[in-house]
């Protein structure tokens, strides 16, 4: 697996709640087919393409500038990363009772959950188990070039079981409902500290300064 997926495999795995109504959340997910966003990562740059929106699932594909596809991701509601796929043809899901994310939305400051899942590496065979804790810690403003927008603060703490070692991180995740994004995430972990941050989000029927991308011929994702 590319060193980059690796770093968004575990960036952000999943995020749960157990209390407060539903009644005011979209029974699908409010991502638009066709969105682009472009992520700033440590010293490269990210194109991040919505390509898939099935009820409360969004499938997005990450490629570089040259339009080679690095990997893909289906996320509940755009925040809770559920399988992935590599461009080396790696393949990976998460098996947990999905049933209860719902009961994370509508994001309300102070909604918290711990829960246990298992990550399974379906090309390798294997599998590891962790465990989350999960706050909707505030609300902030981010200052994008398409103007303000105003995501909910989630603090996402994490501990895994990897080659028979108990490895620990923490997540503080940006994420913008109406696009169902997210928009920046800073993730500690072993002693360091990676960043990454969406700088312009381009949606269906708004003007793009977004080249289109070209596919390399031969990529299948899924």
């Amino acid at each position: 697996m590319p060193p980059i997926s690796k770093v968004f495999v575990f960036l952000s795995m999943l995020l749960l709640a157990a209390c407060g109504s539903n009644s005011q959340v979209p029974t699908s997910a409010t991502a638009i087919v066709g969105t682009k966003a472009i992520i700033k990562f440590q010293r490269s740059e990210l194109v991040a393409e919505v390509t898939d929106v099935t009820d409360r699932l969004v499938t997005t594909e990450f490629s570089n500038w040259n339009g080679d596809i690095l990997f893909s991701r289906t996320e509940y509601r755009g925040l809770i990363p559920i399988s992935g796929s590599e461009a080396n043809g790696g393949q990976w899901e998460l098996d947990f009772d999905e049933v209860q994310l719902e009961a994370f939305f509508p994001l309300v400051p102070g909604k918290e959950i711990a829960f246990q899942g298992n990550l399974k590496n379906i090309d390798q065979g294997t599998s590891f188990d962790m465990w989350a804790h999960l706050e909707v810690v505030g609300e902030k403003v981010l200052d994008m070039p398409n103007g303000k927008r105003k995501v909910k603060v989630i603090e996402f703490t994490r501990q895994y079981l990897w080659k028979g070692k108990t490895k620990n991180a923490t997540e503080i995740i940006y994420y913008d409902p109406e696009y169902s994004m997210s928009l920046k995430k800073v993730t500690r972990e072993r002693g360091g500290q990676t960043y990454w941050r969406v700088i312009r989000v381009d949606r269906p029927g708004n003007v793009s300064n977004t080249p289109p991308r070209q596919r390399r011929s031969g990529t299948v994702m899924i």
